[in-house]
């Protein structure tokens, strides 16, 4: 009697050892499959852009709503498309070279190149370096240097 009851208890420890485990590791698994949280994730934020591109003899504005974080390349690239007007570049080392917009190619031998600004502000990096955050004007201009 004293044997069976040994057993049982033996027993009965087994299996609560087991579940303890399978709740254990179900539990940290759990934790490895969703380790992040809505809270963790990046807000995204809706920004509106005024995109103007000047060649010196026209102007052409459009007003854009993107995810803030956009490249003024990558906005300058999907304004391209959507609206169906040409963009030239090159993809070099350090980022992108706009070679041509609308048809006006840059000129060595007149030293007239495309460049842009951010709210009026000349930019200091390369247009697929440069975030833009917050509602802003976007002006790519055509010109000498």
């Amino acid at each position: 009697m004293k044997n069976k009851i040994g057993k049982i208890i033996v027993f009965l420890v087994f299996i609560a050892i087991v579940i303890f485990l399978f709740f254990l590791t179900n539990k940290s698994a759990g934790k490895n499959v969703n380790s992040t949280t809505l809270s963790e994730l990046p807000e995204s934020k809706i920004i509106d852009i005024v995109l103007n591109i000047n060649d010196g003899n026209e102007s052409h504005e459009y007003k854009i709503r993107a995810d803030s974080g956009i490249t003024v390349f990558d906005l300058l690239k999907n304004a391209s498309q959507k609206e169906g007007f040409s963009l030239q570049y090159k993809e070099s080392g350090p980022g992108v070279f706009i070679d041509e917009i609308f048809g006006v190619k840059n000129d060595n031998e007149k030293n007239k190149f495309w460049t842009y600004k951010v709210n009026d502000v000349d930019a200091s990096i390369g247009a697929s370096d440069y975030k833009i955050d917050e509602d802003s004007k976007i002006l790519w201009e055509y010109k000498e240097f």
